[in-house]
This record gives structure tokens, C-alpha cells and sequence, in this order.
């Protein structure tokens, strides 16, 4: 069966073609070829990515943020009380990234001792930085050792909840999760020493205020004491 595949104006026209018997089977078969070439070099391109891309691991944790109002005693809290709403989330989310928390943990993990850790970060931007400064100075390590610690990191509140997630992101899946977790752990520990800081605060101002009451107390014994003795009393403790 011999079909005209010239192209032909007008959709309807168009439609009959293609609702003839062995019209599409012999299209097709016409552009096999094309659509082979197309395909194989989509194949290659995915292929050439998958093997050429540096490979990257994602290491996560995740921290609970308490909501619970706490009080060492009443009228002076320990804890703010204030609900974890969208900001105090935010907050959160901020300490976890600050430069602080990237020192511990690069501190904790040892990674200024690892070469491959702490190798420059590429691109043009450092490289004007480093044509302006001057290539022959040093990097600072524990800047290198934060900035590359807050490259990877990806700190997000888990949909509405009081969750919050810690991704870390690099070439070697072990040192991801070392490092996710022990942005988790630093975090956690930070927010015990606040509290311990805030009941040892509470707690020297009721040390405080006992002595006060203690002297306050011994003051008034000591001067009601001299007042009977001047008139003529007996002290409170003769017979």
C-alpha cells in the first residue's frame, strides 16, 4: 500500500491521513532513524552527567523544640513563655546557622585536620577575592572551616510543627551524618547550658535575697534587744 506522506494543509485532511490504516506505522518507520539518534544522544548526555557530577550525600537530623511554659519559681521564669510561633521558629532556625555552632561542631568533628574538608571553594567570585587580597595570603581556617560547614548546611521547620530539620550536604555520606547530627547535638547542648545559666541566675537571686532577709532579721532582733535593755527590760532569752 503506497501512502502519500507530503505534508497536506488543513486538520481535517490531516485526520483521514492518519486514521488510514499504516499511515502512523509507516511515519514512524520513516523517522526511526531520527528518533533513534535523538534518543541515543539524550541517553549520552544522561549518562555523561551521571558519571562526570560529583556525587553528594545528604546526612539529616531533626530537633524538637519544647513548647511547654516552664518556671523555677513564680513571678521569675527561667523560660521566656512565649509560645513557638512562626519567629520563634525562625530564631531557632538562625542559632542553628550561626558561626558559633559551626565552630563547635567543626571543633568537635576535628575537620580542620582533614585536607579534603578544608579545600578552598572554587568559582570566580573567590578568585577575585583572592586576586584583590593577594594569592599569597593565608586563609584563615576557622573561617574556611565555617564557611564550608555553612555551605552544606540546610536547616528547615518541618511543615507546622515544632520539628526542625538538619540536612548536611557533601562528597562522603559517613561525614554528612556526623556532621547533621552533631549540628543536632551542639544545638541541644547550647540550649541546656541558656537553661542552666537562667536556674543558676534564678538561684543566686534567691541566695541573694535570703541573705538579705537573714541580715534584715538580725538587725531587728539587734535593735529590739536595745531597746528593752534601755528601758530597762530583761533580754528575751534570760529567765
Amino acid at each position: 500500500m503506497i501512502v502519500d506522506l507530503e505534508p497536506i494543509e488543513g486538520s481535517a485532511t490531516l485526520r483521514q491521513r492518519f486514521a488510514q490504516p499504516g499511515y502512523i506505522i509507516t511515519f514512524l518507520h520513516d523517522r526511526a532513524k531520527l528518533m533513534a539518534m535523538v534518543g541515543c544522544g539524550v541517553m549520552l548526555l544522561f549518562l555523561l552527567f551521571a558519571l562526570l557530577a560529583p556525587r553528594s550525600y545528604t546526612g539529616k537530623s531533626v530537633v524538637l523544640i519544647d513548647p511547654r511554659k516552664q518556671e523555677a519559681v513564680a513571678g521569675d521564669p527561667v523560660m521566656s513563655g512565649i509560645d513557638p510561633d512562626d519567629k520563634i521558629i525562625e530564631t531557632e532556625e538562625q542559632m542553628i546557622q550561626s558561626r558559633t555552632i559551626a565552630q563547635q561542631v567543626g571543633d568537635a568533628l576535628k575537620l580542620k585536620d582533614d585536607p579534603n574538608f578544608m579545600q578552598r571553594p572554587g568559582g570566580v567570585l573567590h578568585s577575585l577575592k583572592a586576586l584583590i587580597a593577594g594569592s599569597n595570603v593565608p586563609d584563615d581556617p576557622d573561617r574556611l572551616m565555617t564557611d564550608n560547614l555553612l555551605k552544606g548546611l540546610r536547616v528547615d521547620r518541618i511543615g507546622t510543627s515544632y520539628a526542625i530539620q538538619i540536612g548536611w550536604t557533601g562528597r562522603e555520606s559517613a561525614q554528612a551524618a556526623r556532621i547533621a547530627n552533631q549540628f543536632a547535638q551542639r544545638y541541644v547542648i547550647n540550649q541546656i547550658n541558656v537553661k542552666d545559666s537562667a536556674t543558676s541566675e534564678v538561684n543566686s537571686k534567691i541566695r541573694d535575697r535570703l541573705t538579705d532577709l537573714r541580715q534584715q532579721l538580725a538587725d531587728a532582733e539587734a535593735r529590739q534587744l536595745a531597746f528593752r535593755q534601755r528601758a530597762g527590760g530583761k533580754p528575751a532569752d534570760e529567765p
